[in-house]
């Protein structure tokens, strides 16, 4: 179907007879194709259906609470971090469902800027690749200032909470396994450094 969601309305649904509705007329133009037989349809997605769906689904009360749960677990993961020395909040002020932070010790953090990026993008990569977690991350301007006066750019790793199964015993496994590589990577390094 080449719509990423559609939604057609029709005041007599035998009408819908009148329309081809085989994934091979599509894909070969048949004049009584859905998407060509009326100009409205595919010219605009419906992605909003998906927001019903949910609604349909969820309803209001249950989407607010899941909501404020997801929000309640990036707070937690935000004090979490704080309380961490080997982690370093991005955003301190977390006002939805995500929380970014940087493995930065102080070792490495004496080490500058390009160390910390460095080893962040590497942390990124194998959890990403070598953990049964997936987290983000991508170049953002250090507003804050967390680790850079002059707002330089800075990698950070981002957790978001958008899995309805996310519990805080998986964030706190992904983050004890996020500063378990760094100091894997932190180590490799060095003993990279002294074989040459």
């Amino acid at each position: 179907v080449p719509y990423n969601l559609s939604l057609y309305l029709l005041r007599d649904a035998k009408n819908l007879l009148h329309v081809s509705g085989g994934a091979a007329t599509v894909i070969n133009q048949d004049d009584r194709t859905l998407g060509t037989y009326t100009p409205a349809v595919n010219s605009k997605g419906f992605i909003s259906l998906k927001l019903w769906f949910m609604l349909k689904h969820w309803g209001w009360k249950n989407l607010a609470l899941e909501i404020d749960r997801r929000h309640e677990l990036a707070l937690q993961t935000a004090d979490y971090v704080r309380r961490n020395s080997d982690l370093l909040l991005v955003n301190p002020d977390v006002r939805h469902n995500a929380v970014a932070l940087l493995f930065c010790p102080e070792d490495l953090a004496a080490r500058g800027l390009d160390a910390v990026n460095s080893l962040n993008r590497r942390i990124h990569e194998r959890l990403n690749m070598e953990t049964q977690w997936f987290v983000h991350s991508f170049p953002s301007q250090d507003d804050e200032r967390v680790l850079s006066p002059e707002r330089k750019m800075i990698y950070p790793v981002r957790l978001m909470f958008g899995n309805p199964l996310t519990s805080w015993q998986v964030v706190e496994e992904c983050l004890e396994k996020l500063v378990a590589i760094g100091y894997e990577l932190m180590a490799e390094s060095r003993s990279e450094v002294s074989a040459v």
